[in-house]
Order: C-alpha cells, then sequence, then structure tokens
C-alpha cells in the first residue's frame, strides 16, 4: 500500500459488528448530550483565544491554578482546556508542569519548568508562540513540525483536538493509542508513522472509511473505542510527564555486586509475563525520552543549538546500533548513549547488557551508559556507569544469565 499501513479488521468480522449494533442501541444519552453541548464550549474557547488573543495573553490568562481564588482563574486557557473540554480529552491527572507554567498557591507565585525559560515571563513568551506555531502546523497537517514542538505531548493533543477536533482524534494517552490500533488490527511502518499525531490519523481513516463510522462525529468513536474496549484502562497507567531538563546527575563508588534476596515463601506466584515485559519496555522508552529532550536540552545551555537539532533518537529507527541515543559533547564529538530505567528510586545498580551491547561499551570510546532512577518521579537521576570499574571487576559484576543452545543436527535412522 502507498501509505504502507495495513488495515487487517474486517468489517464482516462478527464480533466488531456486534459491538458497534449495541454501541448503537444502548449508548448513553447523557454522554451525547455531553458532547453536542462540549461543541458549544469548545467553539466559544477558539474563538477567544484564537492566535491573535494567544500574542498578548498574560500570566493571568495563560496559568492553571488560580481557579480557588477568583473567577478569572476558571477563565484561562490552561484550566478552561483541561476542565471545560473533557470529552474532547481527558488530561487530568497528569503532573501539572505539561503546561510548563502553573500558579502556586502554597508560594503565591507562578512557577515555570526550565525548558521555557529562566523565569514565568520568559516561559510565557516562549509558550505562546509554541501554541500559536502548533496550530499553524495542525491547520497545515504539518506533521514533523508537530512532532518537534517542544509542548508536552498530553497539552500538544488536547490542543490540535480543541482546535481542528475532525483532523485530530481525542485519545491523548500514547499507550491506548497503541492499544487501539492493536485491537483494530492496524498495522503500520514504524519508520513512517514515527510520532503520535501520524498514529491518531491512522485511527481517523480507519473510522472515516469504515461503514459504521464515517458518518459520525470523531468523538462518539472515541467513546466506542473506550466503551468496549475498557480493558485498556486496566493495562495502562497513567501518562507520566516527567521534567526531563531536571535529570540530575549522581555519582558513585562502586562497593560491591549486589545480592538478590529470594522470596522464601512456599506458595507458587503467578507472574504475567506478557504484562511485565510490556510495562519493562513502557519503562524503557521513558528513560529513553528522557535523556533524549535532557542531551537536547544540555547542548542548548552550552550554546550549541546546532548539535541540539543533531541529537537523534537511534533505537527508534535502528535496534542494531547497540545504543539508544546519539549525541555531542560541546567540542562536537559524538556520544553513543545506551539507556538503562527503572522506576525504582537509588539504593544498587541493577540492568541487562545484550552481547552487542556489551561489545559496544567495551569497544566504542564514545560509547555511554545511562543509569536512570526513579523515572516515574518528576525529578529522576542519572549515573554514567563508569566503564573502567565495570570491566576491571567484571568477573564481580557482571553475570552471565542466558545460555545460547546451538545445534547441528541430522534426522535419525529408523
Amino acid at each position: 500500500m502507498s501509505d504502507l499501513a495495513i488495515f487487517q479488521y474486517s468489517e464482516e468480522n462478527n464480533e466488531f459488528e456486534i459491538k458497534v449494533k449495541l454501541f448503537q442501541k444502548y449508548s448513553k444519552k447523557t454522554k451525547i448530550e455531553a458532547v453536542k453541548s462540549e461543541e458549544q464550549i469548545r467553539k466559544k474557547f477558539v474563538n477567544k483565544f484564537n492566535t491573535n488573543f494567544i500574542k498578548q495573553m498574560t500570566l493571568e490568562d495563560y496559568a492553571i491554578g488560580r481557579s480557588s481564588i477568583n473567577d478569572n482563574g476558571k477563565a484561562s486557557f490552561c484550566y478552561a482546556i483541561e476542565q471545560n473540554l473533557i470529552e474532547l480529552g481527558d488530561m487530568r491527572g497528569a503532573y501539572v508542569s505539561k503546561f510548563g507554567i502553573w500558579y502556586s498557591i502554597k508560594y503565591n507565585k507562578y512557577t515555570n519548568t526550565n525548558k521555557w525559560g529562566k523565569n514565568p515571563e520568559e516561559a510565557l513568551e516562549n509558550i505562546k508562540q509554541s501554541i500559536i506555531d502548533l496550530i499553524i502546523a495542525g491547520k497545515n497537517k504539518e506533521y514533523e513540525k508537530i512532532k518537534c514542538n517542544k509542548i508536552s505531548e498530553l497539552f500538544k493533543g488536547k490542543i490540535l483536538t480543541t482546535y481542528f477536533p475532525s483532523t485530530y482524534i481525542g485519545i491523548l494517552n500514547v499507550d491506548h493509542i497503541d492499544y487501539f490500533l492493536e485491537k483494530l488490527g492496524i498495522y503500520y511502518d514504524t519508520k513512517i508513522y514515527n510520532n503520535v499525531e501520524l498514529k491518531k490519523a491512522l485511527l481517523l481513516k480507519f473510522k472515516n472509511e469504515n461503514t459504521y463510522f464515517k458518518k459520525i462525529n470523531n468523538n462518539y468513536f472515541v467513546i466506542f473505542l473506550y466503551e468496549f474496549y475498557k480493558e485498556v484502562l486496566n493495562q495502562t497507567e497513567k501518562s507520566v510527564d516527567i521534567l526531563y531538563n531536571n535529570l540530575e546527575i549522581q555519582n558513585y563508588d562502586y562497593i560491591k555486586s549486589h545480592s538478590i534476596v529470594k522470596s522464601t515463601s512456599l506458595l507458587p506466584k503467578k507472574i504475567d509475563y506478557k504484562k511485565v515485559n510490556i510495562n519493562k519496555e513502557k519503562i524503557g522508552k521513558y528513560g529513553e525520552n528522557a535523556v533524549f529532550n535532557f542531551e537536547k536540552t544540555k547542548l542548548e545551555k552550552m550554546g550549541r543549538s546546532d548539535l541540539s537539532k543533531r541529537v537523534e533518537w537511534s533505537s527508534q529507527t535502528n535496534d542494531a546500533l547497540g545504543y539508544d541515543i546519539k549525541s555531542f559533547d560541546e567540542y562536537e564529538n559524538e556520544i553513543h548513549i545506551e539507556v538503562k530505567t527503572t522506576s525504582q528510586p537509588e539504593g544498587y545498580i541493577d540492568f541487562y547488557l545484550t552481547i552487542n551491547e556489551l561489545e559496544k561499551f567495551e569497544l566504542d570510546p564514545c560509547h555511554k551508559i545511562y543509569y536512570i532512577f526513579n523515572i516515574k518521579s518528576n525529578k529522576p537521576k542519572y549515573h554514567i556507569i563508569d566503564r573502567e570499574s565495570l570491566l576491571e571487576r567484571r568477573e564481580e559484576f557482571l553475570k552471565p544469565v542466558l545460555f545460547k543452545v546451538s545445534i547441528d543436527v541430522e534426522v535419525k535412522n529408523k
């Protein structure tokens, strides 16, 4: 196919047809009315927060956090888009840092993430320009510009579906998008469909080419997906919005090999290995994403924005390289970073290396291993593995845990 996407789910599939007809018959009228009512709220929001208004926005116009102080707090851009337009995508529950700026009642002042500027005023100017750039890119379906926009993925998705509800579908959780694509049998080339909005576009394409859904509002299609694939809500975690630019380095002396205490329970423990592997992969992606953004920010702070633009998330396009991120130091020397990530706090270092990764670590002088702790917190830390210590004490620190079975065979004579 020209777009390298394959839609394998047939409308003749009995299960799918039954689900759709049940949805049409039993969908709650209150939910449908809520969508209709919210469309009026959406139009008022978009009319108010047009690009001309956004250019002139003050901190009070933009930031969330003042809703309990006065009524104007509920009229801010961030409050309205999060709280008043839930049917277009629910972004509640994630860290407030997703907005870049917020009002802290505790400290009675505006606060911002370093990624946007040195102070709230500077951050606001940068955020306003990014929102305008996103709206323009969204209107023109410029997916690469959308992908590169600095706004957090969650917030970015909500802005796009608010301003262009017929073009961008209101599913904000990345894991949910992947889950729905899998459930609907939509397979695609990951090198082509390499960002969130392109994946959403595949869901929308499926919807618009489907007999049952092509004539209805996008919101009803999203309601259907969540209504009849409810298990996704139990299988995925809430969105994590990490303060990537706040990665803090942690140095260690290596003491001894860490011992794992085995359970003494006599009862066998049933392990859902599929779920464990999915969670490990998810944690790994969080870590890679954190390091990717951290390296770009690091170079920008060094005054090397030219190098920041050349940082690559290599493992997304080529797993055979033996590292995840290609970055640079201030002298333009390449750094090949393998990222190992845990959601656990500091205490000890524990991760797996493949043969390919170990060979790269031994032979490639540009190769580094970043070990990320506590990735689900808003201030994770990282440690750069000491090459000399690890390799000098490899008998102590490196333990073989896999066996490769390789046998030449011939058929037995009866």
